[in-house]
Parts: structure tokens; C-alpha cells; sequence
């Protein structure tokens, strides 16, 4: 299904934007793939231009690392969906809904997109102040 989406937001430190990797699964973190492409809906008029930036200025760095007792979900095969989709949306009723769920997408963390291949038609580069002035 082709629908449209607002515009995302990618957070680099890199000058180029760069390729997007082919989607690997992993077992060590059932609920997200290596590689692909993390984007989040971009909101310029908010306090922070996404969810991402919100969740990274909170909870980075993480604290607690992964550990399968704590999350013996089932995984999805992101490398097959990868095969029928551009990209994967998870919104933020989305991501409440699917935290302990099996499988389960915990450590998702924010609303967010996965892009499995370059399907975009513009790229800007923006930069980015908080509200009060400061970065």
C-alpha cells in the first residue's frame, strides 16, 4: 500500500547522508534489524524536531544493555519484509501497543520509520536549535 507520509527527520554527524545498507536480522535484538535507514516525523515547531531527538535528549546514553532473559521475544524476519516494503512506520500509539507484545517491537523507543532502499525525492539539510536559542 503507497500512502503518503510527513516529512522525516535523519540525525547524522556525517557530511554525507550515505547509502542505505541492506537490512540484516539479528538475534541479539529481535525487535530491529541492522542497517536500513532510521528516520522520524519531522516537527520543526515542537520543542524537539522529532521524537528521535526528544527520546535521545532523555534516555542517551542507554543504560541498561541487552539482555535476552529480559526480552525473549519472537523476531520478525526484517530481511523478507525488507523484499515487499520501501520502509516501515511506527507511530507512537504503535509503539506503546507493540512493547510487550509477541513479537514485540520493544526498543523501537519513539515513533520512527525504517527505510529499506532510497525512495526519496527531496533531501534537505536543516539545522537545528531548541526553542530557547541553544543546541
Amino acid at each position: 500500500m503507497m500512502s503518503k507520509i510527513k516529512p522525516q527527520l535523519f540525525c547524522t554527524r556525517k557530511k554525507e547522508f550515505g547509502k542505505i545498507l541492506p537490512v540484516k536480522n539479528v538475534d541479539w535484538n529481535p525487535a530491529k534489524p541492522i542497517g536500513g535507514l532510521w528516520t522520524s516525523t519531522y516537527t520543526p515547531n515542537s520543542e524537539y524536531p522529532s521524537a528521535w531527538v526528544r527520546w535521545c535528549s532523555y534516555e542517551q546514553p542507554e543504560k541498561f544493555p541487552y539482555n535476552r532473559t529480559l526480552f525473549p521475544y519472537a523476531s520478525l524476519d526484517w530481511e523478507e519484509i525488507a523484499k515487499h516494503y520501501d520502509a516501515i512506520m511506527l507511530t507512537e500509539k504503535g509503539e506503546k501497543e507493540t512493547r510487550y507484545t509477541n513479537p514485540s517491537l520493544y526498543g523501537w523507543d519513539c515513533e520512527s520509520t525504517l527505510w529499506f532502499r532510497n525512495v526519496f525525492k527531496k533531501i534537505k539539510k536543516i539545522k537545528w536549535r531548541k526553542l530557547d536559542g541553544t543546541n
